[in-house]
């Protein structure tokens, strides 16, 4: 943030009146670090903060999809991103940073919507030009400043913000250059050269050890005199585009071609994506890391600077770019792959894997097709119980569905059916996942005909629907004994208990859950599954204490391997448990987290966790509930389910039950 403080209190104090603000400067002027910088520190004074990269969104149809994913809002069958962002936000204190929206504009006047959407909105918008809309309060970022000639010393030579950034790089990148009597010069010289913008001198300081400022400015001169040069590219961009070039051109062959297929990422990518996708690239990346053009983020993934991917796209022909797409789609195909027929018993392992390469499935299935049908196909059928729980479900569909008209293959089409299946989960629809359990069956494979058909049995669960889910679970008992493994073993029992209790028989479906759970690998998605089902069964039976326990359990596994709908679905069981337990505050505020993150995701809880949620709140007074909100306030949703799962589990200690009501 050298030489940003004026910039960054104008926009804290922006921030605070107007609704819309844009910080519009050309690529490498440092507009993305900056809108980082005020979210970091305007976060304490909003409810929440979301940060939206929309750097490789295609089309302005889909921001409010990306703005959705990002806020973690599920989806709601037949609500459009648009209307679910819209209706989330009146009553909220938000700051919502779009970032990189230049090639989006026809999405200004949704976006000027949501600014308008609530008094406690704001939207920080970072893009090449003005957004042009009503209300829209434009920064306009200029390069760091540049001496003057008046600097008297070094010392205040180098307090120049543009001298100062490009010392500060160069000794983070060890290369011992410093201010002298000699160079005190060459090195403005040398920034007016790279026209002070930040990625510029970011990108230059490392070369800085090798060679001394003069000689550097010469380098960079030459680059711009070189004929051949793109005449068109802006004034201020061009120091940018000159070091960008001749930075590259110091690359090795193989470093050069890494560096332009990396640019095909369209998000942060992790080292085993990048090594599943192009082979044994150590030594390329280290050296990509080095020159600045690859950067590591604090959670290991990798970057590459807009302005520094634009550069490298242009190294690579049509031809290219068609080939580092399809091995970043085979590489995202492998690592869905093995999730995808078995996946209603291994999501939340499922889930981790895909869910940090999301940005990247959602650019390749658009990209796949229009240029590649198979990996299209493949690609959506393999990820395609993901794109649920990641809030692109529909989405999804949209590319399933076109996959489907494109193919005649039998197991591709089954394939398709089944992840089409996996979306019905959101208003309890067995019917694709029968008719996925058909196409395998046609196809005579009996795996993906029992998970899809003890899937369809679980949704007619959750529509209350006892009997139709036995008959399912009757073709799905035949399907386990032709082709037996533990798995289904375990997956069959949990789905029969599910439908033993909704007919009220909850002792016969208990007893094999509780032999299945004493083998469970701890923290798995199975341990989840079993653990919740047998958390609700005991409570059908009043045993309040191991339910409490259970779900306990429950809830510990989601937070590493759910979804937040998970982990709030427990804590509902939990104040259930707590409320029958005479533990009333506790359950009081257990069941306002559970509230509070309903409210903050904006889903209405339904099936059994809405049942259990509308049962405490009509069994706790007025007051007892007012205190249990107060508690999770403060507490906020992460903290609170942190909280709620510590008390199931015995480590936070309960409190004393006083005053209030409690009708069983």
């Amino acid at each position: 943030m050298l030489g940003r403080d004026d910039e960054l209190a104008v926009l804290l104090e922006l921030i605070d009146t107007a609704r819309l603000v844009t910080v519009a400067g050309p690529g490498g002027s440092g507009k993305t670090r900056l809108a980082l910088e005020v979210a970091r520190r305007a976060a304490d004074g909003f409810d929440a903060v979301w940060f939206v990269a929309l750097e490789q969104v295609s089309d302005a149809n889909d921001v409010m999809g990306a703005v959705a994913r990002a806020m973690g809002l599920p989806e709601i069958a037949g609500v459009q991103p648009a209307e679910r962002v819209l209706a989330h936000l009146p009553a909220r204190s938000v700051l919502l940073v779009l970032d990189n929206l230049e090639h989006l504009l026809d999405a200004a006047s949704l976006i000027g919507q949501v600014a308008r959407a609530g008094p406690g909105v704001r939207v920080l918008v970072t893009s090449r030009g003005p957004l042009r809309v009503a209300g829209e309060h434009v920064l306009e970022l200029e390069p760091l400043a540049l001496p003057t000639g008046a600097e008297r010393d070094l010392a205040a030579l180098g307090a120049v913000p543009s001298v100062a950034l490009l010392l500060e790089r160069a000794a983070d990148a060890g290369t011992g250059f410093t201010l002298s009597d000699e160079n005190r010069f060459d090195v403005p010289h040398l920034c007016r050269r790279l026209d002070a913008m930040p990625l510029a001198l970011e990108l230059a300081a490392p070369r800085l050890g090798t060679l001394d400022a003069a000689e550097l400015s010469q380098r960079l001169q030459d680059r711009l005199d070189a004929p051949g040069r793109d005449a068109e590219i802006p004034a201020r961009e061009r120091g940018l585009q000159a070091v960008l070039a001749w930075t590259v051109s110091r690359l090795t062959e193989a470093e050069r071609a890494l560096l332009a297929r990396l640019s095909v990422f369209a998000a942060g990518f992790g080292p085993e994506l990048a090594q599943a996708a192009f082979g044994d690239i150590d030594e390329e990346l280290g050296a990509l890391l080095d020159a600045g053009l690859v950067r590591m983020g604090p959670d290991g993934r990798f970057e590459i600077r807009p302005p520094v991917r634009q550069f490298a796209g242009g190294l690579l022909d049509a031809d290219e770019d068609d080939a580092a797409h399809a091995a970043i789609a085979d590489a995202l195909i492998a690592m869905a792959e093995p999730f995808e027929t078995r996946w209603m018993v291994c999501v939340g392992e499922g889930w981790r894997v895909l869910t940090p390469e999301g940005g990247n499935i959602l650019a390749e299935l658009d990209w796949a097709s229009l240029m590649d049908y198979g990996r299209h196909a493949r690609l959506a059928a393999s990820a395609g119980w993901w794109m649920r729980d990641a809030g692109a479900g529909e989405y999804g569909r949209d590319h399933l569905e076109i996959a489907l008209a494109r193919t005649t293959d039998a197991t591709m089409r089954a394939r398709c059916l089944q992840a089409l299946g996996t979306l019905g989960l959101e208003d309890s629809d067995p019917s694709g996942c029968l008719d996925a359990a058909d196409a395998w069956h046609d196809v005579g494979d009996v795996d993906g005909e029992f998970y899809c058909a003890v899937y369809a049995a679980h949704l007619y669960g959750r529509a209350r629907e006892g009997e139709a889910q036995l008959d399912v679970l009757e073709r799905c008992a035949e399907l386990a004994a032709a082709a037996p493994d533990p798995d289904k073993q375990w997956i069959f029992e949990a789905v029969r208990a599910e439908a033993l209790s909704l007919l009220g028989h909850p002792v016969e479906a208990l007893e094999p859950l509780l032999a299945r759970l004493a083998g469970t690998p701890p923290g798995s998605w199975k341990e989840f599954w079993i653990a919740g089902h047998v958390a609700d069964l005991e409570l059908a039976l009043h045993r309040f204490d191991s339910a409490l326990e259970h779900a306990g359990a429950a809830i510990a596994v989601a937070s590493g391997v759910g979804t937040a709908l998970d982990e709030l679905g427990q804590a509902t069981t939990i104040a259930v448990a707590l409320l029958h337990l005479s533990r009333l505050a506790d359950a009081a505020t257990a069941w306002a987290v559970a509230e509070l993150g309903f409210d903050e995701l904006s889903w209405e809880p339904d099936g059994l966790v809405g049942e259990y949620f509308e049962a405490v709140r009509a069994s706790l007074d007025d007051a007892r509930l007012a205190a249990g909100r107060e508690q999770a306030a403060r507490l906020g949703m992460d903290r609170g389910l942190e909280w709620v799962g510590g008390v199931a589990r015995g480590e936070i200690a309960a409190r004393v039950a006083s005053g209030g009501t409690h009708t069983s």
